[in-house]
């Protein structure tokens, strides 16, 4: 039937390509792999070199005693508006630069009565404080408002508040 064998032969060789074909595909998929692995475990040790260099930085602060530089607020407060009623002043400002918990707002000058939201504020929202109106009106009032940050650090930051101006001002 066969007198060459041509066919067998070609078939033969037929198969023993696609078998080195395949073995080829095979080792390069290890070797791909094995490039993914391995680049994927640089950037795990870079990750990992990164946050020790930066625990560190951190401290060699701690040990200086710059700890100072961490304990100031970045929380700024911002007059919107004031509110003034017959006998009332109803003072809004803003809160940004991060959530804040407001433990007292005091004042040499007057007494606040009552301040919203009270404790919590998220960040950049607004809130209000209001005291009754005196004789201090065409004077500058000095307020120290006492909050925690996100933290949970205590801050205590000095204001001036002047109605006939429209002025609330950080003391610094």
């Amino acid at each position: 039937m066969f007198e060459s064998y041509t066919f067998v032969k070609f078939f033969g060789i037929l198969i023993a390509v696609v078998f080195l074909i395949y073995r080829f595909q095979l080792i390069m998929t290890v070797i791909d792999g094995f490039k993914k692995w391995r680049s994927g475990k640089d950037k795990f040790d870079a990750d990992k070199n990164k946050y020790l260099k930066m625990q560190a930085e951190l401290d060699n602060i701690v040990a200086s005693g710059e700890v100072v530089k961490l304990n100031k607020s970045a929380v700024k407060f911002e007059l919107l508006k004031i509110i003034s009623s017959e006998n009332q002043h109803t003072i809004y400002f803003s809160v940004d630069g991060g959530s804040i918990f407001i433990k007292a707002i005091t004042s040499k000058n007057i007494e606040v009565t009552d301040f919203k939201p009270a404790g919590y504020i998220p960040p950049k929202s607004s809130a209000h404080f209001v005291f009754p109106k005196s004789n201090n009106e065409n004077n500058s009032i000095f307020l120290e408002i006492t909050f925690e940050d996100q933290f949970t650090v205590t801050h205590k930051k000095n204001f001036v508040l002047s109605i006939q101006e429209n002025i609330f001002k950080e003391i610094v």
